[in-house]
């Protein structure tokens, strides 16, 4: 009773939504999403597509943001066009994925040496969806802010999801990134103290060697 009053909560925030669709989801996972303003790629994750990637910080310029995921591919609805980030996923050309419409379903195929598939955004009109799943034990504790990195890194792997659009707005691209661990941006400062760390440790067992 506890865990149901849970995702009614959820629900009534708008962190989670149900797919809407003839997909079944596993039951073990919960659909968390958190609406945003504007544009994901070109926008609040990167300026660009190739720049394009899901972070956690207080913005994309922060030097210790965190960097979760980058974008696979964006199917640009508006444009009749399709963009894949060849330059880290060279088997990867598209065609892995279908959607509908209609249902706002999306599946995916992988092929060999394709990457797995843990975020999609959803753009309409102003606004974007971040859609991820994550275990439903987990999800009332943990996403009760579902952009937090906690949440961020329940998400799971998935082939099959749905989407929705904010404000009930007319689709305008789908953008789907890779399941990659969580990696800090290191300053060029801190890599060049722990170079000069690593450096000052060698010396000193060498000295140790020869005193010995």
């Amino acid at each position: 009773m506890k865990k149901l009053l849970t995702g009614i909560s959820l629900l009534a925030a708008g962190l989670i939504s149900l797919p809407a669709s003839a997909i079944a989801i596993p039951s073990t996972l919960t659909q968390v999403q958190k609406t945003f303003s504007g544009n994901d790629c070109s926008g609040y994750f990167g300026q660009g597509f190739g720049a394009c990637e899901i972070f956690f910080g207080d913005d994309r310029n922060d030097p210790d943001r965190i960097k979760i995921s980058p974008v696979i591919v964006k199917y640009d609805l508006d444009n009749n066009k399709t963009e894949v980030n060849t330059s880290l996923f060279p088997s990867f050309d598209g065609i892995e994925i279908s959607y509908d419409l209609v249902t706002q379903d999306w599946t995916y195929t992988p092929g060999e040496n394709n990457p797995g598939i843990r975020y999609v955004a959803a753009k309409g009109g102003n606004k974007f969806n971040l859609i991820w799943y994550v275990d439903s034990d987990t999800v009332g504790n943990t996403c009760a802010n579902a952009f937090s990195l906690d949440c961020l890194n329940l998400a799971q792997a998935v082939e099959q999801g749905s989407w929705t659009v904010p404000e009930n707005k007319g689709l305008s691209h789908l953008t789907f990134y890779d399941s990659v661990p969580p990696r800090l941006v290191s300053e060029p400062g801190t890599i060049g103290l722990l170079a000069l760390s690593m450096l000052g440790l060698g010396l000193a067992r060498r000295r140790t060697a020869r005193q010995s």
